[in-house]
């Protein structure tokens, strides 16, 4: 009883904000940000040309762009890109010659507008691609950091079979996932340690098969940093990913988890943490 508290304490140490730090949490919606981007144009038109009566193309189109860059750099790439338009639209009708009209006289002025819109969508472009790039580098980071603390779980716990439900709690918890279960065959049944929130009964059939299937030798995906092998079932309408657990290349078992999606190469290095507190029991099961 008492290694199974500490157990239970060691998985409960360090949960910290990682739900509150999860993608998307505390970003505005793309309709609030696409209304704002529009409202940033109106004032910056309204500013410009009835209040300060500026004629000065450059000066307006500086203005415009700024506001262009600012979305970019806190929205979506089509938010930037239907700022960037609705600009040119703005910066044609209001302040060029002839204004109040979509046309223009002077073709210096028809130069002056494509060159603002392409400078527009090229700067709107690799703002997008800078943003998408940092967060990747911030989701590999978090999920490195989750892989460390639960290694540090796995160090804290007794190879016993009652671990392997300790061990699905921790990996539940660590990569807030909904659903996470170490099935164990044993003769022509399946011992099954589940985690997380909701509770599904997992077809043995079908983790039967998935077992059977696995590769002696597993072959190295370069594209998703992971090796051949990984199966889905559906349960109850939902979509659950078994990833083989393996001594050497031996499979002696399957890690099956369900809720937010995972980066591959991260979800390949948890079953080979997992497997420390499985294989004991994997050679009970098998007596």
């Amino acid at each position: 009883m008492a290694d199974k508290k500490r157990m239970d304490d060691a998985v409960t140490i360090h949960v910290n904000s990682e739900k509150d730090g999860a993608p998307g949490s505390g970003t505005p919606s793309d309709g609030l940000l696409a209304g704002a981007a529009l409202i940033s144009v109106g004032l910056v038109t309204v500013v410009l040309g009835q209040w300060l009566r500026v004629t000065n193309a450059a000066v307006v189109s500086t203005a415009y762009l700024l506001v262009v860059l600012v979305v970019a750099a806190t929205g979506r790439l089509w938010i930037a890109v239907a700022t960037s338009i609705v600009a040119t639209l703005s910066l044609d009708f209001f302040f060029l010659p002839p204004v109040g009209t979509l046309t223009v006289d002077d073709p210096h002025n028809w130069v002056a507008l494509f060159a603002f819109l392409a400078v527009s969508l090229v700067a709107s472009n690799l703002s997008a691609v800078a943003r998408a790039r940092t967060e990747r580098a911030m989701d590999r980071r978090d999920e490195l950091t989750r892989l460390f603390d639960l290694s540090r779980d796995i160090l804290q716990t007794t190879e016993s079979r009652e671990a392997l439900s300790v061990l699905a709690r921790a990996i539940a918890r660590r990569f807030d996932l909904d659903l996470v279960a170490i099935a164990l065959p044993r003769a022509d049944e399946w011992d099954v340690f589940d985690g997380g929130a909701v509770m599904m009964r997992l077809d043995p059939r079908q983790l039967s098969y998935a077992f059977i299937t696995l590769q002696p030798l597993p072959e190295f995906d370069a594209s998703t940093r992971t090796y051949s092998g990984h199966r889905s079932m559906t349960v109850d309408g939902r979509s659950v990913r078994l990833v083989p657990l393996r001594v050497g290349t031996k499979p002696i078992g399957l890690l099956a988890a369900a809720g937010r999606p995972v980066d591959a190469g991260r979800s390949a290095a948890a079953p080979r943490l997992v497997r420390r507190g499985a294989r004991p029991a994997h050679r009970g099961s098998a007596c």
